[in-house]
């Protein structure tokens, strides 16, 4: 089984899920969805001996202990630690190695990465000592995030008498089987605040219980959704050619495209990655990216935009290409700074072939969603859509600094709402010659073949392509 993160959240809120992933790139999370105190299933549980028949406990803080206990039952039925955190959690940039590292550890039943900072929290600060209690200043938790994310202290896991939280903790099967047995029922025998946070406190002492001193973890507020709304569409792809040659052959056949496809594209947009040359297209606005207008200050209202970086960053290694990163993150915070609703990213290679592929990127207002590259089982990050919330998505996670994981593919960091996977299309440049008559949409195209290879393209067979249903 994969170790991974288990983040509650609410299935009302699908948002919050993703800005958990957006603040913590890289890290393998799965949303654990909350129970909901107005579907609770009160006589079961106090049937089942989950909770006490008698408890004082309101439904949504029954709701809340529930969550929390169905994890720790599964844990306690397996083999390996479960690692749970809140969806508003900000984790240190090294939170997981250390994570990954307790079963390692001497042995443990329980180790919380943060705690609720409105209540002290009381520890064993080093062998031979007596308890020590800390009062953490509650606006702490929010005051500096990115330095606290990047922080490189050193921690200890120390001894925990009494801590009020569980925002962001690991828990063995042994330790999840002993916390059973003293909590439940829940609510039987309630600590002062009448929650689940209180109740667990009051056995830390009896097991083998640690708090990470920093805190690995932090609660951060979570912004306000963003609503979708109609408005403008761009559409963009990122850049770099050694001559005029590769400008017409590679982006001349992808604008092309895109200004016969359909789509809704009130601006259309190339980030250029320091080439040697620019092309001389007459309908072309060029503007260096170093001067890149701030809202509102819309050079050309639509048109074609080429922002030009002066120096060429390109590519280090397979999963490194800082040159890439810069051109998309650029779209991102460009689309979020001009009031785009909608950002349609297709790279030079990759082509949208049938109508309704075409009328399902154009029609999308509300996510982040990739289509599907069956050649490598992973989101084709050179066909996507951000609209609403999925614009504000793509412009947090392209204010996270290069790299994001440099030992993974970049495809695996970047948290989609979703990967549409209906229609038909793969990298088929990689491993054919031709484009399939079958394809809905095809990426990493062969550069400079001839017109036949692009038959959607071709005078015959365009106006078919267009009616494919």
């Amino acid at each position: 089984m994969q170790e991974l993160v288990r983040v509650i959240t609410s299935d009302h809120s699908e948002w919050r899920f993703r800005q958990f992933c957006l603040r913590n790139p890289g890290l393998p999370a799965q949303a654990i969805y909350a129970f909901n105190a107005q579907d609770f299933p009160f006589e079961a549980c106090i049937r089942d001996g989950v909770i006490a028949p008698d408890t004082g406990w309101s439904r949504d803080a029954l709701a809340a202990a529930l969550t929390h206990i169905a994890l720790w039952q599964e844990c306690a039925a397996g083999k390996m630690p479960f690692h749970i955190a809140a969806d508003d959690m900000l984790l240190r940039a090294d939170f997981w190695p250390q994570a990954q590292a307790l079963p390692c550890k001497p042995e443990w039943d329980i180790v919380l990465w943060t705690a609720d900072f409105d209540f002290p929290v009381t520890l064993v600060p080093a062998p031979g000592l007596g308890p020590a209690t800390i009062q953490f200043a509650p606006a702490a938790a929010t005051q500096h995030p990115d330095d606290f994310r990047n922080a490189k202290t050193r921690f200890s896991l120390l001894p925990l008498i009494s801590a009020a939280g569980l925002g962001c903790y690991s828990i063995s099967p042994a330790g999840a089987a002993r916390l059973l047995a003293d909590c439940l029922p829940a609510g039987g025998n309630p600590a002062p605040g009448a929650a689940f946070r209180f109740e667990v406190s009051r056995y830390f002492p009896r097991h083998r219980s640690f708090v990470a001193m920093p805190p690995l973890a932090l609660p951060q507020p979570l912004p306000p959704p963003v609503r979708a709304a109609a408005g403008k569409t761009l559409v963009f792809c990122t850049a770099f050619a050694r001559n005029q040659a590769d400008w017409n052959d590679r982006y001349g056949v992808w604008l092309d495209a895109i200004k016969r496809s359909g789509l809704p594209q009130d601006q259309i947009l190339i980030v250029d990655d320091g080439s040697p040359c620019l092309p001389g297209w007459p309908d072309l606005t060029v503007v260096s990216a170093d001067a890149c207008p701030s809202a509102g200050e819309t050079p050309v209202p639509g048109g074609v935009l080429l922002y030009h970086f002066e120096d060429n960053l390109g590519r280090n290694t397979v999963l490194d290409f800082p040159g890439w990163h810069r051109s998309f993150a650029f779209a991102a915070q460009y689309a979020a700074a001009h009031g785009f609703a909608r950002v349609i990213h297709l790279e030079s290679d990759a082509f949208l072939i049938t109508r309704r592929v075409r009328e399902y990127i154009g029609g999308l207002t509300e996510g982040w969603v990739a289509l599907f590259c069956p050649a490598q089982n992973f989101p084709e990050i050179a066909i996507s859509v951000a609209a609403g919330q999925g614009v504000e998505d793509f412009a947090a996670w392209a204010r996270i600094p290069w790299p994001h994981q440099n030992d993974q593919a970049v495809e695996l960091t970047i948290p989609f709402s979703k990967v549409e996977r209906v229609f038909t299309g793969d990298r088929y440049g990689e491993y054919r010659p031709d484009i399939p008559r079958d394809a809905d949409y095809a990426a990493q195209t062969q550069i400079g073949r001839e017109a036949e290879y692009y038959w959607w393209l071709t005078p015959e067979h365009a106006e078919d392509a267009a009616l494919t249903n």
